[in-house]
């Protein structure tokens, strides 16, 4: 990813926990574990410098007037019997920074 334009991005925060996993769902798409997350808007990053990219959610509207927009998801049970439901749509505004540890290793 060259330095410099921001590119939409999808981001799937899952955190487990006994008994239930929960993910929180910025991702706009009918595959994949959050096909479920019909509300949700992108996110977006950008990389900053060589060894940096900033991620963070949208204020622009999409095309239906929606930004900063994530689904929470909820996966009970096990195995086969495994069921995912949408807990909740929530505004999401959030910017952080990833920075590799060895610049060096970071192309």
């Amino acid at each position: 990813m060259p330095v410099g334009p921001q590119l939409r991005a999808f981001i799937q925060l899952r955190v487990l926990g006994q008994p239930d996993e929960w993910t929180l769902c910025m991702k706009p798409e009918n595959d994949g574990f959050c096909a479920l997350s019909d509300n949700a808007t992108y996110a977006r990053v950008q990389r900053v410098s060589s060894s940096s990219w900033e991620f963070l959610s949208t204020a622009t509207p999409d095309t239906y007037g929606r930004s900063d927009i994530a689904d929470l998801l909820k996966t009970t049970g096990n195995g086969k019997r495994k069921t995912v439901s949408v807990e909740g749509t929530f505004s999401m505004p959030f910017q952080f920074t990833a920075t590799c540890v060895n610049a060096a290793e970071c192309s």
